[in-house]
């Protein structure tokens, strides 16, 4: 795992889930802003359109949106390299906690992101 081998079998390890990471997304029309109507002008007949992440994006919706415990099962992961993390996922789990009422804030592409935990 995270190019190292380990003597830990799959079923030894506590796998998190991935449940949230889709690389798309249905946005009804009333969910749609003024300038996503103009790109799609038959939105309408769909009654919304399925928005395309990058997978960077995806990554940064699904580490948003899964809980805290799931984000902790990543870092616990046998091996785990937050350089190779970063690679793969575009997440950055060293960036330094903000003093806002936020979990994390994440750095992709140059565009930051707040990762706000569900209550």
């Amino acid at each position: 795992m995270f190019n190292q081998p380990t003597d830990l079998k799959w079923d030894e390890i506590d796998i998190p889930h991935s449940n949230e990471f889709s690389l798309t997304q249905w946005i009804s029309e009333s969910d749609m802003t003024d300038d996503e109507k103009k790109e799609d002008p038959q939105f309408f007949v769909r009654g919304g359109y399925l928005k395309t992440f990058t997978y960077h994006e995806a990554w940064a919706n699904f580490w948003r949106d899964t809980d805290k415990a799931n984000r902790q099962k990543f870092l616990d992961l046998p091996n785990f390299d937050a350089k190779i993390f970063e690679e793969i996922t575009g997440i950055d789990v060293n960036m330094p906690e903000t003093t806002e009422t936020v979990d994390e804030v994440i750095e992709i592409n140059g565009k930051k992101y707040k990762l706000m935990e569900e209550e």
